[in-house]
């Protein structure tokens, strides 16, 4: 059964191919992998300060912005496929709910890319502030 929605995908006329939808797919699925690295490498950075509360924005912009971009990966594949496979009578009730998913990911991942925004600002501050106090807790050169 497998072997025949790709073979349908790939080879009937009109339909999109596996690769078309690789290229369409690729780049989405890579961003949230990346954002969710990112973010889950800044945490660990923010729990290294210590600073609590970046720690903890830091992580809900990782599942704010990741799994955003993941959920608007997994429906834009299946938008695909349900459009290419399906009749159209039978697609389009699928098809609105897929655009409906889509629109509230879309805008969580707005929302979290503008929190972002301030935490960045606002991690920098916490960055500048723990190396003036690495600066000042320094030896002096003589010392040691």
């Amino acid at each position: 059964a497998t072997t025949a929605v790709v073979c349908t995908v790939v080879w009937v006329p009109g339909a999109v191919s596996v690769f078309q939808m690789a290229g369409m797919v690729l780049p989405f699925a890579s961003l949230a992998v990346g954002l969710i690295g990112y973010f889950g490498y800044l945490k660990m950075l923010c729990d290294r300060i210590p600073h609590t509360r970046l720690s903890h924005v830091s992580n809900a912009l990782r599942v704010g912005l990741g799994y955003s971009m993941a959920i608007l990966t997994v429906c834009l594949i299946s938008m695909t496929l349900v459009r290419s496979t399906l009749p159209q009578w039978a697609a389009r009730p699928l098809y609105v709910l897929g655009a409906f998913v889509v629109l509230i990911a879309g805008g969580s991942v707005l929302g979290s890319a503008l929190r972002a925004i301030f935490f960045h600002s606002r991690l920098a501050a916490a960055l500048a502030h723990e190396a003036d106090l690495a600066t000042r807790n320094r030896p002096a050169a003589g010392d040691t």
